[in-house]
Order: C-alpha cells, then sequence, then structure tokens
C-alpha cells in the first residue's frame, strides 16, 4: 500500500474523532458550558482537522476551517458572546465541516455553494477578520512587545529574559523559555503562529519579543519566505508537556527550542526532552521525507539529520513521565492516564469472529461425541471438557468485546438530523441523549442508523406541534426529543421520546379505513391503532414533502428493527406525546440458548426471553374455546401457544401428560407460555442468517449448527407470540378476564 495513502487514512480517521469531539463540545455549549475548557476543546478539534487538511492540500476544508477556527478563537478571546444565535451557527459549521471531510475522503469534488453562503456568515459575525487579521490588533490581548534583538540565530545564547512582572513591578521571573522560528512550510500548511501563541499564552503571563535579525535586503526579500524568530517566555508554571503539545502540529516546519526556568537559574529541559536543533531550512518539506520520518518512527528508529519534538503522549515524552512536573494551580484537576488504544482493520476481526463461531461449533460436537462414547472414557475427560468450554466462552466473550462500540457516535448523528428538521419545519427542538455509553456490537449499530433516522425525523415533524400551538395548550416553545439507550436482559433497548401531542388515533383509524388497511367494522384497541403505524404505505402526512408523506418510513422501520432480531413498541399519551421502544440482541454472531425439541424437530429459544421452564401438572393447562389454551401458574392465567401447531408442523395439540412449558416475557406481549415436547440442553449457538442464505421464514429468527452437525432454527418469540394471538384472541380475551 502507498505509504502516503496510509498517512492519508489515518488523518481521516482521526477526523472522524475530531469531528465526534466538536459535535460534543458544541452541544455542551448549547447546554450553557461555555467555560474555557470547552471552548478550547471545540478549537483544538478544529485546529486539528484544518492542520491535517494542509498537509494534504486540501484547500476548501482549509479555507472554511480557517474561518471557522478563527471564530472559535474571538470566543476564546471574549471578544464574541457564545448567544444562542452564535451556537446554532457553530453547529451548522460542524455540519459542512463534517460535509466536507466526508467529500475529501471520497475524492469528490466540492463546489463552493456547499460551504460559501455558511463561510460568508461566519466572517461576518467575527467582523471580516477571518483571512486578514492584523497584527497590532491579533496581539492585543497578550503582552507583545515588537522588539529587535540580537540573538544571532539559534546557534546564540537566548536574550536574557527581563524577570519583571508588569502587573506587580515585582522580579517574578520566568519559568520557561522559548525560541521559536517558523519555516516557509509552517504557513503553507495553513497553520499560524499568532494561534499557538495564543495557546502559549493560556499556560501563564506571556511575554513575546520579535527578532528582526534575518531580515535581508529589499532586494534580496522574498515573500514566500519567512524572516521572523520569536523569543517567548512564561511567568506562571506551565509543565514541559504542555508547552510541547502545543507545538504538535508544526514539528518540523520550525526551529524550537525550549528551556524551562527556575527563578533565576537556568534549568535545562530533561536530557530525552526532543528539541529541533537543524539548520534553518525554508523550503516545503518533500513528501518523501514526511513518509521517511513517519517510517522511521514506526520502525523504533529515530530519522537522520534532525531530532523531532514528539506530540505530547508519544513515547518519547511518556519516558519523562516518571519525573513529576507540578501543574499550574488554575489548570484544573490532573487527568488520569490516557486509554491506550489501536486501530484494526473490521475485516481482520470478522474473520477473528467467524473462526470463534467454529470453535464454539467444534467444541459442541466434541462434547456430543465424548457423551455418546460411554460413560468411562466420558468420565476421564469430562474435567478437561469443561474446561475447554469454559475457556471456549471466555474467548468469544472477549472477542465479541472488541466489536462492541458505544452508541455515542450513532446518537451524536441524529443531533444534525434533529437540526435539520427543526429548520425545514420552523420548530424549535431540543435533543436530550442519555446512556451514551451504552454498548453495542459495531454491526448493530451500523445498521441501526437509517431507521433511528427516520424516527428522529417522524419525531420531530408530526410528534411535536409548532411553537404557537405549544404556547395555547401551556408547553414551552421548545419541543423536546429523548433518546436514550440502557442494557436490560441481555438485550439494548433504545426508546425515543417526544413531549409532543401524542398519536392522533381517529385520524389514524380514519386514514387506515380510507385506504383500506383495516375494515370498516373492524374493532381496535389503542395498541392495535398505534400498530398501523408500521403498515406498508401509511401516512398521516397531508403533503408530500422532502421529510414526510410518502408512507415509507416506519414500515421500513419495523422490517430494519426486525432484520436485526429486534422488536419495536408504541407507548403514546393523547397531549403528553409518545414513545417508540426499540430492543435489540447485543450482538449478532452467538447467542446462549434452551435447545427444545417439537414433533421431532430440533428448535432453539432464545434464553434472553425465558423466564422459566416447568412440567405442566395435572390442572395448570385449560381449554378456552375452539383452540385458545390457558396455563396457571402461581395464581395467574397466561396464554399459551403451542410451537408446533402455530409453526404448522403438526396439526393436533401436544400431549398434556408430558409437554414443557417454557414461560417467556416479550416487550410486545408480556408473558405467555410456549409448549414444547422436551428440552434437550442449554448452550451457546452461532447465529446463522437464515434471510441470507435461503428466505425470510415467519416466526423464525435465524439458524445455527448443532453439534450432531444438525441445522436448528432459531425462534422468533414475538412473531410466534403475536400468531397465536391473532388464531385465539377470543379464548385470550377469557383469560384476561378470567384472571381479573
Amino acid at each position: 500500500m502507498d505509504p502516503m495513502a496510509a498517512i492519508r487514512d489515518t488523518f481521516f480517521q482521526e477526523c472522524e474523532e475530531q469531528l465526534s469531539a466538536l459535535e460534543e463540545g458544541l452541544l455542551e455549549m448549547e447546554d450553557g458550558n461555555t467555560s474555557l475548557d470547552t471552548v478550547n476543546a471545540v478549537f483544538r478539534a478544529v485546529h486539528s482537522i484544518k492542520g491535517g487538511a494542509g498537509a494534504f492540500k486540501l484547500t476548501e476544508l482549509v479555507s472554511f476551517a480557517h474561518v471557522f477556527e478563527t471564530c472559535l478563537d474571538k470566543i476564546r478571546s471574549q471578544t464574541l458572546q457564545p448567544d444562542p444565535d452564535v451556537i446554532k451557527l457553530l453547529l451548522r459549521s460542524a455540519d459542512i465541516l463534517a460535509d466536507l471531510v466526508t467529500r475529501c475522503r471520497q475524492g469528490t469534488a466540492i463546489e463552493k455553494s456547499l460551504y460559501e453562503g455558511l463561510q460568508a456568515e461566519l466572517e461576518n459575525v467575527v467582523g471580516g477578520l477571518a483571512d486578514d487579521q492584523s497584527a497590532e490588533d491579533d496581539f492585543g490581548s497578550i503582552d507583545f512587545t515588537p522588539t529587535v534583538i540580537a540573538v544571532g540565530g539559534f546557534e546564540s545564547e537566548p536574550a536574557e529574559p527581563t524577570g519583571m512582572s508588569e502587573a506587580s513591578g515585582e522580579a517574578v521571573g520566568p519559568v520557561a523559555s522559548i525560541m521559536f522560528r517558523p519555516h516557509s512550510g509552517l504557513y503553507a500548511k495553513a497553520n499560524e503562529p499568532l494561534v499557538i501563541i495564543r495557546e502559549l499564552a493560556t499556560l501563564g503571563k506571556l511575554a513575546c519579543r520579535t527578532s528582526f535579525d534575518l531580515l535581508p535586503d529589499i532586494e534580496a526579500f522574498d515573500p514566500a519566505e519567512n524572516y521572523l524568530s520569536f523569543e517567548i517566555s512564561i511567568e506562571g508554571n506551565p509543565s514541559y508537556d504542555d508547552i510541547t503539545s502545543l507545538f504538535e502540529f508544526v514539528e518540523g516546519d520550525c526551529d524550537l527550542k525550549i528551556e524551562m526556568l527556575a527563578g533565576d537559574d537556568v534549568a535545562p529541559a530533561p536530557a530525552d526532552s526532543p528539541v529541533l536543533e537543524a539548520p534553518v531550512n525554508d523550503t516545503m518539506p518533500t513528501a518523501d521525507d514526511i513518509i521517511a520520518r513517519v517510517l522511521g518512527r514506526q520502525a523504533g528508529s529515530e530519522p537522520t539529520g534532525e531530532v523531532i519534538a514528539l506530540p505530547a503522549g508519544t513515547s518519547a515524552v511518556d519516558e519523562r513521565a516518571e519525573k513529576p512536573v507540578e501543574k499550574a494551580a488554575d489548570r484544573g484537576t490532573e487527568k488520569g492516564p490516557a486509554t491506550k488504544a489501536i486501530r484494526v482493520d473490521l475485516d481482520r476481526i470478522d474473520r477473528l469472529i467467524n473462526l470463534v463461531g467454529e470453535l464454539v461449533i467444534n467444541q459442541a460436537m466434541l462434547s456430543l461425541r465424548v457423551s455418546q462414547s460411554g460413560a468411562v472414557v466420558a468420565a476421564n475427560v469430562g474435567s478437561s471438557l469443561e474446561e475447554l468450554e469454559r475457556l471456549t466462552r471466555d474467548i468469544q466473550e472477549s472477542v465479541m468485546a472488541i466489536r462492541a462500540q458505544p452508541v455515542k457516535s450513532l446518537f451524536q448523528r441524529m443531533s444534525r438530523i434533529v437540526r435539520e428538521v427543526a429548520d425545514q419545519t420552523g420548530k424549535a427542538v431540543r435533543l436530550r441523549t442519555d446512556g451514551e455509553a451504552t454498548e453495542i456490537d459495531k454491526t448493530v449499530v451500523d445498521l441501526l442508523a437509517d431507521p433511528l433516522t427516520h424516527m428522529i425525523r417522524n419525531a420531530v415533524d408530526h410528534g411535536l406541534e409548532m411553537p404557537d400551538r405549544r404556547r395555547e395548550v401551556g408547553k414551552p416553545e421548545e419541543g423536546t426529543v429523548r433518546l436514550s439507550a440502557a442494557h436490560k436482559s441481555g438485550k439494548v433497548v433504545i426508546t425515543i421520546a417526544d413531549d409532543g401531542a401524542g398519536i392522533n388515533r381517529p385520524k389514524v383509524l380514519e386514514i387506515a379505513r380510507r385506504k383500506g388497511l383495516v375494515t370498516e367494522t373492524a374493532q381496535l384497541s389503542d395498541n392495535e391503532i398505534d400498530n398501523l403505524l408500521f403498515l406498508p404505505g401509511f401516512s398521516t402526512a397531508t403533503n408530500v414533502s422532502s421529510i414526510s408523506g410518502r408512507g415509507v418510513g416506519m414500515d421500513v422501520v419495523k422490517r430494519s428493527i426486525q432484520s436485526l432480531g429486534g422488536r419495536i413498541s408504541i407507548d403514546s399519551k393523547p397531549g403528553h406525546g409518545s414513545v417508540f421502544t426499540m430492543s435489540l440482541p447485543l450482538t449478532l454472531a452467538v447467542l446462549d440458548g434452551i435447545v427444545v425439541s417439537v414433533a421431532d424437530q430440533t428448535y432453539v429459544v432464545p434464553l434472553t426471553a425465558v423466564v422459566e421452564t416447568l412440567m405442566p401438572e395435572s390442572g395448570m393447562l385449560s381449554s378456552l374455546g375452539a383452540n385458545g389454551q390457558a396455563i396457571r401458574v402461581r395464581d395467574r392465567f397466561l396464554p399459551v401457544v403451542d410451537v408446533g401447531q402455530v409453526i404448522g408442523i403438526r396439526s393436533e395439540p401436544a400431549d398434556r401428560n408430558s409437554c414443557v412449558a417454557v414461560l417467556v416475557e416479550t416487550d410486545g406481549h408480556g408473558k405467555s407460555a410456549l409448549i414444547v415436547d422436551r428440552i434437550q440442553d442449554q448452550r451457546q449457538v452461532v447465529i446463522k442468517s437464515l434471510e441470507t442464505n435461503y428466505g425470510p421464514v415467519e416466526g423464525v429468527a435465524a439458524a445455527t449448527i448443532l453439534g450432531d452437525g444438525r441445522v436448528a432454527m432459531i425462534l422468533d418469540v414475538d412473531t410466534l407470540i403475536g400468531r397465536g394471538s391473532e388464531s385465539t384472541s377470543s379464548a385470550q380475551n377469557m383469560v384476561y378476564a378470567k384472571a381479573s
């Protein structure tokens, strides 16, 4: 693979992380947290993207990021107040920045119409100084005194610092001295020394002198070169790491020397501290130079000719971590150790998961063969086999944990959807999120994006009222959509709730009858009316728009959730809003299940749905109507679903004297009892997609391979209960009446 292509891919992967941090910071600012730490985090995210984009000559991205960065810099310097209008502009800018990153990554052409309008708004907010900032204005917020000093280049001794604090007039003595000379390549990559100097000013009281020693005569002056250098001293208590981290994106594009001072005595930087002492070279580094430096660092060898100042957090800096460095009192609490992580191609993880799946199957086969070989052999290898089973499960859980990722990235995408739909509909909407750290399989996260987008758009478009209507009913003008995630009973439950008007059930029923989706005489419960929203072609919108009205959204949502092995339900209260609940499996690879027999066929019931199993005693099972049955469990009557009859593999009901009841509970139908012939085992099974390899089968969620090599169906418990309810609805009404 081309080394530059690998570096470019790494840059765009880092862009995803920076965009995530940007979105998170802006949402915190929208909630009122406009502290300097939050604003700085947002600023650094945009600056990082701009710096990397400049290295790859992504002109449009650099141009927009520069104006965006300037606006954030105004907020940092408190010359621009982050009022709601400004925050809204910043959120829109973050969306456009994400679009530009995506297009640059895909290599598609970028038209100026995509960003120039918003860029003009940003320039207007910052007073038109995005591209032409005067040095006098920019340095007004820091102690900057342009003075000609005879430093004679970086080979000479630095000029003696004043050692005076202008605020107090007392001899305090700087604690850091920095010699900084940018190369022309630094400017060519859209980096700005002023930004670095302002960041340094946040570490303590800063004094900066400018050296003009290298300035040539006018005849030899080259506008593309840089002839200025800066001598900077900082009073306060900055750490060496704090200083070097600010030069992270200009390493190799400047001459840099940092000395830590203690009072009037010069305390040199640590012996292993990276100091760039290359000869002055104003030429832009070539691609070969960049590749050589990157590859050399990856191989653990230093590039020849210069010592590169490594970013904070890399190995050279970490080696100094044992030497305690006192932090400034106003720098906040000390951060915990950084999480170590590596990037791994997703295909490699998928292959590993497939191999673990085969290991689970072979372990089941081995267990079966041992059990069939006789009691003596089984006793000899039983303990070893149990150990193998334990290790197999531990490996499987560890591998699945690799694929698990928080839903935070998915939830952050929904913020943009809410903003866009709110702008199109003229509504004021606030998205609240909870449980962003909840982890789920990456495959589930990726496949969940489209259905979740549909539901968020519908919540804003259909669920929330217009601001004037909300005022009339005593609600705040700003509507709220809540998006939350949590682990529950071995599944991930995601809810989308709004505080709107709720489902207008009379209107829903009228539309369904008009479209022929239900008969004129049908009497439906509130839950049945709510579920009409998931029928193909159903829509309550009167006008077709880019948001809704074509009757495909909620139908697509239900099919997408079901394809993931999940379920979706609705709970709506007129005048108070609606709650959509999605229950999804943690993973699409392996599950624990109970292996059962039904009419000489083998099936698997997912363990997450099972409450308990029991052998019905005499009198526990009762016939209701022509086909219905109920079972009495601890003075409570539960509807019974005969699996063999519902699936259609036998016409007669199971033998009451020898059958087994598997009590299950689902989000959509509550508790019920599945009647099977017998229970074979409880084991871990590997999920194989039936729809992909064969086709959809109602009542069956997926398939698996058993230890004897046979294929068994994994039952879709919710669908089975639903089908059983449809065929015995009158009997179930009798059950509920009797139970009450």
